[in-house]
Formats: C-alpha cells, structure tokens, sequence
C-alpha cells in the first residue's frame, strides 16, 4: 500500500526543523493532552444519512469525525469499529462526484442532489476522506512527538487515541490543538519563535490555490476538490486577496438548510454575508506572530502577502508544527500508515 494512496503524487512536505526539540515531545505522555469538552468524543453511526451527518457535525461545530460501525459488537478492535472519516472535505469530493463535478441547473437537478444527500449513508464516505484518513494512535504505545510529525510534517488534521484491545476512542488530538499547546508555552520556544518568517525559509513564493469573487461557491468547492486542499484563497478583479473559502464556510451553509442554490451566486455573494476575514502575514512576520493570530482566530492557514495584498504562499499550521520537530530514523513513522491507515 502506498503511503499517499489517493494523491496524484507524494506531497511536498514542510520545512522541518533541526530535531532540537525532540525529546522534549518525547517526553511528554498523551495522556496529560486536554480532553474534548464532557470528555465526550463525536461519532456517527455508519447508517446515518449525509445529510444528518452534515447537521450533526454542524451542531456539534465540528469538521470530521469518526464513522462507527453499527454492525460490530462494541468489544470490536478499531479496524472494525471505525471504517473511515466522515468530514465536510470528503462531502465536498462525494459531492463532486455525485454530479459530476457540474452544478445543480435546474429544480430536478436540486431535488435529486437533495435526495441523495437524505439517501445516501456515510458508511460510502471513507473513499472520499482524502485529507482526513482515520488515523489511530494507542496512548500506551507511543508518545506527542510521534503526534507532531504526523500532525506536522504528514499532515494529518488530528489523530485519535484509541485503546487496543477494545477499540473505543479515548481522545482526539488536532492541529489546532497542538498548536495552542505551543502557543501556550510559547516562550520555552524563543530560539525558535522569535525569528521571522523570511529567515525561517516560508517566505519563499509558491503556487497558492485561488479563485476569482465572480467565480460561484461551487467553482470554489470545486477547486478544493481538484486540488486537494482544504481551502482556496479569494482574488479581486486586481489579483488581490480578498478573502477564503474553506470547508467550515460549507458546514456554515449547510448548518440550517440545504441551500444549494446559494452555491450557483457568485462568491462576492456570499461573503457578503460572512462575519469571517481572511487573516494575512508578512514576511517581517515572526513564528510567535503567525501562532498567536492563528491560536486567537482559529484559522488552519495564514495568507503570506506582498504589500499589495497579493498572495505570495500559504502559512498552515501544518508548516508551523513541523518546523518543532524533525522526523529521524529512531522515529519513522511512513510505515506506520501502512499498518495504520484505512486508506
């Protein structure tokens, strides 16, 4: 099995840092990780609908979260219990492939694209979960550096902690939540945090996924899923950044109804009513200035401009976490998608 099975070729992977601090993550147990709140993890059953999927995430103010398979005891191992991811990012390609990649034109083609969303189960959704496999990790077995190259350089969104024996999922561990871990202790960090952006070697130009304000929100989810990320930047008439499209904007439109009209309106539509910015840095910008504005507003990704507002590269948080660690042979962990790894 291929360790990027469903790309249409290895990802480049992220400037990693020196290995400096690698044994300070080593150290440090997972279970001393914060819990989600009640300690209560998210699951869907395998026979729930897309479309309640779509609202139970929504609800929940949640991206992915694991499928249960409801026709497994509950003693079953994590291979059987949990077939795969349910995430707005593999609704957007099922999606895309329920229709061809062509928009909704008529009332028939809305009815029918509605019908399959109530009719189709997210047991079929695991094949589309190409930036979201399910990825389990046992607390007992491994340690948080092992966590921050798989979050960082293998970007992998979040890895969930799961018994073995049993199964049952115990903890979720995100990007984001790594990175307010660090955020949090920042100054331990200061040798690295303190340096700009441009000295870090992320100032460099490269390909950012775009589309234009005249292009409808379909044209945007429909870039994502071609190109494999999980947002697209906005561009003005003048190739300015405007704002993003991302896959929380489609949990907030799905939240309430399904209104995949709105889809066909131009993005400029749409944003107008967004209550989110698109958030920016600069090449001046240091490490500890990209983790605070990305800890304060919750974004996965900062655009990296020029002064004219035009995007130079993207700062994920994927590129900060992999800039604390440095995978090394003591610490391989590209065979243990192999043995891990749904897909």
């Amino acid at each position: 099995m291929s360790l990027f099975p469903k790309y249409r070729e290895a990802p480049v992977f992220p400037v990693e840092g020196n290995g400096e601090y690698n044994e300070v993550f080593r150290k440090i147990p997972l279970e001393s990780f914060p819990h989600p709140a009640a300690n209560h993890i998210i699951t869907i059953d395998s026979n729930t609908s897309i479309a309640d999927a779509c609202q139970i995430l929504a609800d929940a103010d949640v991206l992915s979260a694991p499928i249960r398979n409801v026709h497994v005891a509950s003693d079953a191992s994590w291979v059987d219990k949990y077939p795969g991811i349910a995430d707005f990012l593999g609704i957007v390609d099922w999606m895309m492939d329920r229709t061809r990649g062509l928009a909704p034109k008529d009332l028939r083609d809305l009815r029918s694209l509605r019908e399959a969303f109530s009719r189709t189960k997210v047991a079929t959704l695991p094949y589309h979960a190409k930036l979201s496999p399910f990825i389990p990790i046992d607390p007992n077995e491994s340690d948080f550096l092992e966590i921050m190259i798989l979050l960082g350089k293998y970007n992998m969104h979040r890895v969930w902690l799961v018994n073995s024996p049993g199964g049952d999922i115990t903890n979720v561990i995100t990007q984001q939540g790594a990175l307010d871990q660090l955020t949090d202790k920042i100054s331990y960090f200061s040798d690295l945090t303190n340096r700009s952006l441009s000295d870090l070697g992320l100032a460099a130009p490269l390909p950012v996924t775009c589309v234009s304000s005249r292009d409808t929100f379909w044209d945007a989810l429909s870039t994502i899923r071609d190109n494999y990320v999980s947002g697209v930047g906005v561009l003005d008439d003048q190739g300015r950044l405007v704002n993003n499209i991302s896959a929380t904007d489609l949990k907030n439109l799905l939240r309430d109804s399904f209104n995949f009209q709105a889809m066909a309106k131009p993005i400029s539509h749409f944003l107008e009513l967004s209550e989110h910015a698109v958030q920016t840095c600069t090449p001046k910008d240091t490490l500890e200035d990209v983790m605070r504005k990305m800890q304060a507003t919750r974004v996965h990704r900062l655009y990296l401009i020029d002064d004219q507002r035009k995007p130079i590269s993207v700062i994920s948080i994927r590129d900060v976490l992999a800039l604390f660690v440095r995978e090394s042979e003591d610490c391989d962990m590209s065979a243990y998608f192999t043995a891990s790894s749904h897909q």
